[in-house]
């Protein structure tokens, strides 16, 4: 077993051998564990000798402050104790005081004894010692000259204290020997050889205190000779990485620049023949040897294409060709231009399409040449090249296609270059026209559903209502089988008529989808709270939210600006999308939050249930589409609710979209543009109506008969429905199943009121109505349309009292009879009073298609003149003109306008109020 060439000994007889033979990062570890371990010894071995001195020199700074310590306590010990003493002879006529100065002496002799106790032991330490300082030598030498003495002076004091009897102190004669005694031990041998002690102290405390700063400068010495070892070690560090780091640079560098000029002179002057005569077992080995086998093979490589490039040539030739067919049998029109806007390429069916020949298309740009649809959508590909634009566009023959394109770029290192745009229509024309065959087999179908489930529910509703109202109060028995049989029929007829509420809102729905999409919608735009329309919203579905047991939350901004919208609509679209929170969540609350955001107003309808999974989220705003399985999961509508959301709100330049996470609820948020726009306000009709209907009290008829009313359809269970419905409320009813038979029953006896249809055979129900409202004899009969089509506004223009809709509201027809029975004829004409002529612009225009006769005044004065003349049955007048002409007042007193109605604007809103009714 071979060793690894770091560990092989043959390398080590030549370093230069042995160092060549290791790899780059070998030579660089190599490098870095020398520089390392020269650092690492260096600063080790000059912080070992500096602790080591560092160590001794604090030990004998220590040592020297605790001589220092001891013979500064003794020496302070000794200058009280003779200080003591000399106040003891003054002090022998006060004995009391003379033992208080005694006590004080035996105190301080004790601590001077404890002082020279731990001197000794120092001293005794010093002697195990086998080098003393001079300190510690003056320190022996005192304390073995003075040895014993303070023992003795302590023993002379004590026998002093013994000798001296302080009860006959008070004898002259006791009290001079006493003195004299106390003067005699101080002039004693003892006493001045225990004074000589504290002068001797004096040297020695000197000496010991220099030697605790020589201790100091000997620390200073050691952390000098720490940092000299450690800067040393840093150079020495230095000094080695520098030649290392050279030698290995050299040893990669060198090698590295002669493949470099070999690689250079093979691509210069293509002379493959050169080799590197690099082996050495680095890298730098392993690329000479691979460079090498590039080289080789490049120049095999060389002499291949050499010989394959004439049939390359051919290869794309033929390849270029198929590309050409493959591009000219396209189905679709290819059309390619370049950054400019130049048409750079394109394929006979796009001739066909847009009818142009080849010469119309060569060398021309797309502003040349196409129409505005195509020249715009490469326009906008320009400016973001991006996105995927997709358009619809004008073809020859009136057939339409679908223009998609698509951005040529080029991807930089940090953005895309654009180099043109693919642009490929596809003829839609047949796809169009299945799709409009679609939504009219819808819409026919939808109506023809209407006209049986209008008799089902209203017979079903009047099957209810005399079952209420007459069968079951005379049902008497108490048989439970006729009771459980009562209540089978009514929760049966309640399953009927529920079922067909349901079936109703179903169309409804397709209905709406399909005059949306076919721009057939009529829209009453104005100016309109947001809090209202949720306030209404959550009252609507506040029934819903209790039978699931589920807490309706409402957050609502204050102060919220007003929106310009359709309040029916947008009350719609909140409906539902609370319907679908209440039915998709099986525990929880619903939140319904609105607030202003950067001049939109932003809806949100939260809640807490099974969510929407992020791949089907995308399609819950496409029709006819049910998230989930349809098969497992019972579908909850016809998928049409969320796709009348979104039309409804893009109609109000608004957008609609839905956040949420599987089993963590979902959040369907809208928003509304705040900017209000004179040109989208419209006076609110069905407000006025309601107005009317509350104040206008019209004169009944001075016979008051039976009103006699004529009912046209040419369904006759919807006539015998109506008949039903309406003979119980009193009045006299004949029905015509045709135009043409309604004619001749009002030329025999004009009816009090007509109900009619308007799909019916001969002649519809607007041609009827157009033929009475232009017949002098019979203009003024009230006239309801009741129809499943939709189109008020053409109702109203032939001058239609009121349009409703099948299936029957009985309520609403029957509140509409008798308001219009109860008047002496319908309203129709109007002035309008406003200085503003946009304003009265649009309520002009807004009458005008409802079937009033409109005039129109911009002054207070004017106004006046024209309501003296005419005579209307309604002024709408702006309430600043009202105020500054005193209009209302002015015309109370006039006998021909005691009927009339005044509905006053304000300025800042668009929201009509009925001014008292004058007379």
């Amino acid at each position: 077993m071979s060793c690894p060439p770091i560990l092989n000994p043959q390398p080590f007889l030549s370093i230069n051998h042995w160092f060549n033979h290791l790899k780059v990062a070998q030579k660089i570890a190599f490098g870095y564990a020398v520089v390392v371990g020269v650092a690492i010894a260096g600063t080790t071995l000059g912080i070992i000798l500096s602790n080591n001195r560092a160590n001794q020199a604090e030990s004998l700074r220590k040592h020297a402050q605790y001589e220092v310590a001891l013979e500064s306590r003794l020496q302070t010990s000794i200058l009280q104790v003779r200080t003591h003493q000399q106040q003891l002879i003054p002090l022998l006529q006060y004995p009391e005081d003379f033992r208080t100065e005694y006590a004080h002496i035996r105190h301080h002799t004790l601590g001077i004894e404890k002082s020279w106790a731990d001197l000794e032991e120092v001293a005794a330490d010093f002697v195990e010692e086998s080098h003393l300082s001079q300190s510690d030598t003056a320190l022996i030498k005192f304390l073995k000259t003075y040895d014993g003495i303070p023992d003795a002076y302590l023993q002379t004091v004590d026998g002093l204290a013994t000798e001296i009897d302080f009860n006959q102190l008070k004898d002259p004669g006791q009290l001079q020997v006493a003195q004299a005694r106390l003067l005699e031990f101080t002039n004693s041998d003892l006493a001045i050889k225990f004074d000589a002690i504290s002068d001797d102290l004096v040297g020695q405390i000197e000496a010991s205190r220099e030697e605790s700063v020589e201790a100091d400068a000997e620390s200073l010495r050691a952390n000098t000779l720490r940092n000299w070892a450690v800067a040393l070690s840093i150079i020495a560090s230095g000094a080695i990485a520098t030649l290392l780091a050279t030698a290995i640079s050299r040893s990669i560098t060198r090698p590295l620049t002669e493949l470099e000029q070999m690689a250079q002179q093979v691509i210069n002057a293509q002379d493959f023949s050169l080799r590197s005569d690099i082996f050495s077992q680095d890298e730098v080995g392993t690329l000479a040897t691979a460079l090498n086998q590039l080289i080789e093979w490049v120049e095999i490589r060389t002499w291949a294409l050499e010989k394959s490039r004439d049939g390359l040539e051919k290869t794309v030739k033929e390849r270029t060709q198929e590309l050409n067919v493959i591009i000219d049998s396209l189905g679709d029109g290819l059309l390619v231009t370049n950054a400019t806007g130049k048409i750079i390429r394109f394929n006979p069916v796009l001739l066909t399409m847009v009818g142009l020949t080849h010469e119309h298309l060569e060398g021309k740009t797309c502003l040349e040449v196409f129409k505005e649809d195509v020249t715009g959508l490469v326009t906008q590909n320009y400016i973001s090249p991006a996105a995927s634009l997709t358009s619809e566009v004008t073809l020859t023959h009136e057939r339409i296609g679908q223009a998609r394109v698509t951005a040529i770029a080029e991807q930089g290192a940090t953005n895309q270059t654009y180099l043109g745009s693919v642009v490929l229509i596809r003829d839609i024309t047949v796809e169009k026209e299945i799709d409009q065959m679609k939504t009219d087999f819808i819409s026919t179908v939808s109506h023809e559903l209407r006209t049986p489930l209008t008799s089902v529910l209203g017979f079903a509703k009047l099957i209810q209502k005399k079952l209420e109202d007459v069968v079951l109060p005379a049902v008497t028995t108490d048989s439970p089988k006729i009771q459980r049989t009562v209540k089978q029929v009514r929760e049966n007829l309640h399953i009927i008529i529920t079922e067909g509420d349901r079936l109703t809102s179903l169309i409804n729905d397709v209905l709406d989808i399909a005059k949306i999409e076919a721009g057939k919608v009529e829209w009453d735009m104005q100016p309109l709270p947001i809090s209202e329309i949720l306030d209404r919203a959550i009252a609507a579905t506040a029934v819903l939210a209790q039978a699931a047991k589920l807490q309706i939350i409402r957050q609502i901004e204050p102060d919220l600006p007003e929106v310009v919208g359709d309040r029916d609509r947008l009350i719609q679209v909140l409906i539902n999308l609370l319907s679908n929170a209440i039915k998709f969540t099986p525990v929880g609350t619903i939140t319904c939050r609105a607030h202003n955001h950067q001049g939109n107003i932003i809806v949100s309808v939260i809640d807490q249930g099974i969510g929407i999974a992020l791949e089907d989220q995308p399609k819950v705003f496409e029709k006819f589409k049910q998230v989930g399985e349809v098969m497992t999961d019972k579908p909850k509508g016809t998928g049409l609710g969320l796709p009348i959301c979104k039309q409804i709100i893009e109609h109000h330049n608004g957008r609609i979209w839905v956040e949420s996470q599987l089993g963590q609820g979902s959040s369907f948020t809208f928003s509304l543009p705040t900017t209000v726009s004179t040109q989208a306000i419209s006076i609110h009709l069905d407000s006025l109506v309601q107005q009317l209907k509350e104040n206008v009290d019209r004169a009944v008829s001075s016979n008051g008969s039976q009103k006699n009313l004529l009912v046209v359809d040419d369904e006759p269970h919807i006539r015998e429905l109506l008949r039903q419905e309406l003979e119980a409320e009193g009045y006299l009813i004949r029905t015509a199943q045709d135009g043409i038979e309604a004619l001749r029953l009002v030329e025999e006896l004009p009816p009090d009121l007509i109900i009619l249809d308007v799909m019916m055979p001969n002649i519809s129900g607007f041609d009827l109505a157009a033929v009475l409202k232009n017949n002098p004899a019979t203009m003024n009969i009230p006239t309801i349309i009741l129809s499943i089509i939709q189109d008020k506004e053409r109702g109203y223009r032939l001058g239609v009292d009121r349009y409703l809709s099948k299936p029957i509201n009985t309520e609403l027809l029957l509140s509409d009879i008798k308001m219009l029975l109860t008047q002496e004829i319908s309203h129709k004409k109007v002035l309008v009073v406003d200085a503003d002529l946009s304003t009265a612009k649009i309520l002009s225009d807004v009458l005008v298609s409802k079937g009033y006769t409109v005039t129109e005044a911009t002054t207070g004065s004017e106004g006046i003149e024209k309501a003296l003349s005419i005579k209307p049955d309604m002024i709408i007048i702006n309430a600043e003109a009202s105020e500054q002409h005193n209009i209302v007042q002015t015309l109370r007193f006039d006998n021909g306008l005691k009927n009339v109605v005044f509905v006053v604007v304000q300025q800042d809103c668009t929201a009509p109020k009925l001014a008292q009714r004058v007379g």
